[in-house]
This record gives structure tokens, sequence and C-alpha cells, in this order.
């Protein structure tokens, strides 16, 4: 393997884990078969997470305006800093 595929690998390495797409046992996969992969599905796996990634970057502004709506929905910046809970927690 030359030096410069397996350079490719390693920074493949860091796009799947950072992937949130992929299912936690789709990137396990992944990583165990990444050794074996040609040059060719190096860079295929590689373009794809690619999209992903420049997906996110070009949108990031609006995902971000929907995430602070939806915790301002949840109203959790509203919950009482001196609230006590009396009990176990559990149902009687």
């Amino acid at each position: 393997m030359t030096e410069h595929l397996m350079n490719k690998k390693i920074a493949l390495v860091d796009i799947i884990e950072a992937s949130i797409l992929l299912t936690a046992e789709q990137k396990l996969l992944l990583l165990d078969e990444l050794p074996a992969f040609t040059e060719i599905q190096v860079n295929a796996l590689g373009s794809f997470l690619a999209m992903e990634q420049q997906f996110i970057t070009d949108h990031s502004e609006e995902i971000l305006a929907n995430m602070k709506k939806i915790y301002e929905d949840l109203h959790l910046g509203d919950a009482p800093t001196n609230q006590v809970f009396v009990g176990t927690g559990r149902p009687s």
C-alpha cells in the first residue's frame, strides 16, 4: 500500500467518526473494513462524507436556528434554579 493511500485512510477515520448520517454500527463496520479498502473505495466514501460535511457547513445557520427554536419551545431555559425534588424518583 502506498503512503498516499494510507494517509487517505487515516484521514477517513476522522471523517467517518464525525458523520451524523451513519449509525454507530455502520461506523464500526466501515472502520473494521477500512484497511482492506481500495483507493477507489476510499475516494468514493470520502466524497460521500465530504458532501455530508459540505451540506452541514452550507446550512449551519438554518440548522442552528432550528435547534435554538426547539430549545426555546422546550422551555429549558425557564427552569427555576432553586427547584427542590422530593422522593426517590420511583413510582409508589
